[in-house]
């Protein structure tokens, strides 16, 4: 059987990106499970994820491109979201406030925030890019990680098929 398609409903853009680029590979298995809730499913994509990010920080040698989940309650809500984040976002967004305070501090905040982001923004633009070819690289010639990924489509699969 042959991947025809990605879905991409909890897909994040760089595995959108990479399981695209699988797209015609042949799955060697495929598994018949039991009716199961949306919930369970939606967990078993979470880990899905986590895993395929463990494997490419595996294979990846640059921690400035490493991606790290992580669970976050949002203000206003009691609801816990899992984010996933390379380092080199994590260090942006904290240069980016550190910015913005000091430039509280010497009075002028608008536009030591308007310049960090701009900065940040086309930074991040660039690695973003980088991150993407990294992966692809990675899922090209690694086994486990390109069976994550089309573990991965199959959950999503399963999720849009339940949620009919």
């Amino acid at each position: 059987m042959n991947i025809k398609f990605c879905k991409n409903l909890f897909l994040p853009s760089i595995l959108l990106l990479l399981c695209n680029s699988l797209v015609g590979q042949d799955i060697s298995e495929i598994v018949v499970t039991e009716d199961r809730t949306l919930s369970v499913i939606e967990n078993d994509i979470l880990q899905a994820t986590f895993d395929i990010y463990d494997i490419y920080n595996e294979l990846n040698e640059d921690d400035e491109y490493d991606v790290h989940c992580y669970s976050e309650i949002i203000s206003g809500s009691r609801i816990k979201q899992q984010f996933c984040q390379a380092n080199y976002e994590v260090r942006a967004q904290s240069d980016s406030s550190s910015d913005y305070f000091r430039g509280q501090q010497g009075g002028n905040p608008q536009g030591s925030q308007v310049s960090a982001a701009a900065l940040t923004g086309s930074e991040t633009a660039v690695k973003k890019k980088i991150l993407g070819e990294k992966m692809l690289g990675f899922a090209n010639n690694n086994k486990s990680l390109a069976d994550a990924m089309l573990k991965l489509q199959g959950l999503q699969e399963e999720y849009l098929s339940a949620s009919e």
